[in-house]
Parts: C-alpha cells; sequence; structure tokens
C-alpha cells in the first residue's frame, strides 16, 4: 500500500510542477507570475488542485468522446440506422488494439526509474501498484464514461459495465502474455515490434471491413466473447501477482537510453533528423533575393521536405487501387462505396489535417535557417517576413498537393468507377475541396509559425499557446466528423481559403515583426 501512495505522489509532484511551469509561460499571464513561484505556497496549492481537477476530467473526458466515435461511426459509414451491435463490434477490436497499444506495466517512465532505480523501492510492488492505479483509472473512467453515453444512447446497466470490464480484462490479459515474453527477451512498450503492427493491422481490418457488407457481430456473440475475456483475465491476474522476476525485468528496461525525462530530450532526439538529412550540394537556380534564399532551403531538404509526403502519396494510391478493385469485382462494396462517397466530404477535414507536413516543414525552416538568420535586424522587418512567407507558403503547397492530388483524383475516380452521381456539381466540388483543405493547412501552420514563433535558440517547444491552439485545431477537425451537406461544406471550405489566405498575408506584414524573433 505504501508504494502505491508514493507512486501516486509522485505523480502529483510531476503534474504540480508541469501546471506551474506552463502557467509561467503563458502569453497573457506570464508577466503576472514571479519568478520565484516554485517557493510560493499559495501557487502551489492552486497548481495542485489544478492538477487534481485535470487528472479527473482526463479521467472519463477522453474515454467519453472515444464511446462518441465508437457509437457514431458505424451508422456514418452504413448510412442508415444501424443496431446497437454494429457499435459493439467496433469497440470489441479497438480495444483488443488499444490493450496491445498501452498496457502501462512494460512501459519505461521516470516515476518507475526514480522510485525502483534512485529511491530503490520493490520492483514487483511499484510495478503493480501503478499498473493496478492505471487500471482502476481505466475501469472508473469508462464506467463514468458509459453512465454518460447512455443518457443519450439507450444502453442497458449490463452493455455499459461490459465496457468497462472488456477494457480492464484485455489490459490485464496482454499485460500478462507481454510479460511471460520478457522472461526471454525484455518488452519496451514504448519502441516498434513488427507483430504488434500485424495483429494491429488485422484488427483494425476486423473491425471496419464487415461495415461495407453491413456486416458485424451479436450482441450474444459480443457477450460470449466478454465472458471468456473475464475467464482469462483472471488467470492473468494471478499470474502477475505470482510473478518474481520484476526486478531483472525492469532492470533492463529502466536503462537511461529507454527513458524520457523530459521534453527537450525528445526534442534534441528529433531534430537530429532534421539535420542529418540536408543535402550539401551545388545549387544553380535563376531566382534572386528572398526566392534564391527559400529555392536553396527547398533544395537542401527536399528529401526531408518530400519523403513523408511521397509516402502519403504512395500509400494513398495503394489503397486507391485496391478500393477499385473492389468496386469492380464486389456489388456490395460498389454500392457502400458510392454512397459513402457522396456524403465524404465533411471527414475529408480530419483526413486532410492528419497529412498535412506544414508543422514538421516549419520545423525544419527553423532549424536549418531562421534560427541562424533571426539574429539578423534585416530578416525581422516586415517586408523581408512578408516575402519569406509567400515563397515558402508556395513551397509548402506544393509539398502537401502531392498525396492531395492522389486523393482528390483517386476519390473522383471511385465515384465515377462505383455509378457515379445525378448531380454533375459532385464531379468538381469533391477534388476541389480536397485540394482546397490542403492549402487551408499550409497556410494554418505557416501563419501560426510566423505569429507566434513557438521554438527558442535550443528548438525547444516554449510557446504554450502555440500547442493550445494546434490541439485546438484538432478537436474542431473532428467536430466537422459528422453528417453535413457535402455541397454547403465544399463551397464553404473554398470560400475560407480564400479568406484565410488574404487575412494570413495581412497578419504577417503586420505582426510578424514584433512574434517572429528568437525566444
Amino acid at each position: 500500500m505504501n508504494e502505491f501512495v508514493y507512486s501516486f505522489q509522485l505523480k502529483n509532484v510531476y503534474r504540480t510542477n508541469s501546471f506551474l511551469y506552463y502557467l509561467k509561460r503563458f502569453p497573457l499571464i506570464k508577466r503576472l507570475i514571479p519568478n520565484d513561484i516554485y517557493a510560493k505556497k499559495g501557487l502551489k496549492t492552486f497548481a495542485k488542485c489544478l492538477a487534481f481537477l485535470y487528472e479527473f476530467a482526463t479521467l472519463f473526458i477522453w474515454k467519453l468522446l472515444y464511446l462518441f466515435l465508437i457509437f457514431t461511426i458505424p451508422s456514418m459509414m452504413m448510412e442508415t440506422s444501424v443496431d446497437l451491435a454494429a457499435s459493439f463490434h467496433l469497440f470489441f477490436f479497438m480495444t483488443l488494439i488499444g490493450g496491445l497499444l498501452n498496457t502501462s506495466l512494460l512501459n519505461p517512465t521516470k516515476d518507475k526509474y526514480y522510485a525502483i532505480c534512485l529511491m530503490r523501492m520493490d520492483a514487483k510492488k511499484i510495478a503493480l501498484s501503478e499498473f493496478l492505479y492505471f487500471q482502476l483509472k481505466n475501469l472508473a473512467g469508462m464506467g463514468i464514461a458509459a453512465f454518460l453515453i447512455q443518457l443519450f444512447i439507450p444502453l442497458d446497466f449490463i452493455s455499459c459495465l461490459s465496457l468497462s470490464l472488456l477494457v480492464v480484462a484485455c489490459k490485464f490479459i496482454i499485460a500478462g502474455l507481454l510479460l511471460k515474453k520478457s522472461q526471454k527477451k525484455v518488452y519496451n512498450e514504448n519502441k516498434g515490434d513488427i507483430l504488434k503492427l500485424v495483429l494491429c493491422l488485422i484488427f483494425l481490418g476486423a473491425a471496419f471491413v464487415p461495415f461495407f457488407f453491413s456486416m458485424y457481430m451479436s450482441m450474444q456473440i459480443y457477450y460470449i466473447l466478454c465472458g471468456i475475456m473475464l475467464v482469462v483475465s483472471l488467470a492473468a491476474v494471478a499470474y502477475l501477482y505470482k510473478f518474481e522476476g520484476y526486478a531483472s525485468i525492469y532492470k533492463e528496461l529502466l536503462k537511461p537510453d529507454n527513458i524520457v525525462f523530459d521534453l527537450a530530450q525528445v526534442q534534441k532526439q528529433g531534430n537530429k533528423v532534421f539535420t542529418e538529412k540536408i543535402e550539401y550540394e551545388h545549387i544553380t537556380t535563376s531566382k534572386k533575393g528572398y526566392a534564391y534564399l527559400n529555392q536553396i532551403f527547398v533544395q537542401r531538404h527536399k528529401r526531408l521536405l518530400t519523403k513523408t509526403a511521397n509516402r502519403i502519396a504512395l500509400g494513398s494510391l495503394a489503397v486507391i487501387v485496391f478500393l477499385l478493385l473492389a468496386v469492380i469485382l464486389v456489388e456490395p462494396v460498389r454500392i457502400g462505396i458510392n454512397t459513402y462517397l457522396i456524403s465524404f466530404l465533411p471527414y475529408s477535414l480530419f483526413l486532410m489535417y492528419l497529412i498535412n507536413r506544414g508543422e514538421s516543414t516549419t520545423k525544419a525552416m527553423f532549424i536549418n535557417c531562421d534560427n541562424a538568420m533571426l539574429h539578423y535586424r534585416f530578416y525581422r522587418q516586415p517586408s523581408a517576413i512578408l516575402g519569406m512567407f509567400k515563397e515558402r507558403l508556395q513551397s509548402l503547397i506544393l509539398i502537401n498537393l502531392r498525396p492531395a492530388a492522389v486523393i482528390a483524383l483517386g476519390l473522383t475516380l471511385l465515384l465515377v468507377v462505383s455509378g457515379g452521381s445525378t448531380n454533375v456539381f459532385d464531379y468538381v466540388i469533391l477534388p476541389v475541396t480536397i485540394i482546397c483543405l490542403s492549402i487551408f493547412f499550409s497556410v494554418h501552420y505557416l501563419a501560426l509559425y510566423y505569429l507566434l514563433q513557438p521554438y527558442n535558440s535550443e528548438v525547444e517547444m516554449k510557446n504554450p499557446l502555440y500547442t493550445v491552439i494546434t490541439a485546438f485545431t484538432y478537436f474542431v477537425c473532428y467536430a466537422f466528423m459528422q453528417r453535413i451537406d457535402s455541397h454547403y461544406f465544399g463551397i464553404w471550405v473554398i470560400g475560407l481559403t480564400i479568406a484565410y489566405i488574404i487575412i494570413a498575408l495581412i497578419l504577417t506584414y503586420r505582426i510578424a515583426s514584433k512574434s517572429f524573433r528568437l525566444k
């Protein structure tokens, strides 16, 4: 029990200090916060309260959003009112994927390192206490989320209870299997594993592919599988409790190289990628001024800037070819895809947000160009900033158009092959909206970079407002994953993209000279 309390106290200290750190750096209030903030008992108490509220809120908020998505996706994909069994089918396989991706037992974290390696606490007690805390959070969080979701969706008590128990049972089973596997070779949850990837892809296919054929497991089968999982999880609990090899496993797992001690360490490791891919070669171009400077940057970093975009384009092409074959060979798939494509546009907002390379490109700009150039006064002048902004915007748009063009043309071709549309406007609005969304996010990330400039000279993220806005962008994109008329959505996106470009240019010229500087 003492280990459980110590573990909780360590986590609370981390969260409290993190809140104080970000409070001191938040743009609107940082000047009001004293430099000796960590010595102020009142502020520390306030931060502890915020940490507690954060812990309580995150206990169920993310799970509530997750369940909302689980209970809306089947009707989105099948475009008909579907039985709740379809959502439980999806939940079952997504729970298996979640169990594979995160059990927390073999996750090397700072608090485990401090407790086991530095404070010499018992490895088994710390491991099991943290794992139990993680499972109790899952049980309580999913329980609260299920209770709230049943206020809007007709779920009985057994169904709600199964949501919590299945998640916990799955975590226990997979944790036991991974612990047994670690007796031969220590398994690190943070590192890639080909078997885990293959299993995730199989479960992902089992979760979604049946919807194209209007098929899913019945509630009876779901309950039987839940019962089996619960019985097996009891054996897993006994194995975890009786296992005595935690000390040797954690000795290997908690090596300093496996642990991320702070955000700066992650950023510095990631920044190596941005410098290793520079191509120092002679460049010939007829461009001059800022266009020439941008051309040098693009040419020297063309592998870094285009490699991921090219891979996404090729992956998108492969998916489209697969869907074309499915449409031609399987009649139910043809009908399902044709119906889905006509209402696809609102969901494309989230897709284009995910594949846009704006954030990584602006980071490369800072590391290999702006970090040095911002020391010069002329580079911070409004005319210079606007000149570079326009040149970079063109380059960023061209990079992101590679996958966007493949997706836009591929979806239009799928629409034609699957039976077409009675509305000719669909053939125009579908590809144009995809292209405009790609341009919109290119403008969005570049404008944020110039107006907020989130990095310091050590390339550490030091602007919380930038993080808040990027997170808000994610939620806005997610919110549009609902049934909205595709034609109105497409027109809205086209108009917003044009307006956003104009607004971004004006703000960059007027404001960026004050904000675009070294922190």
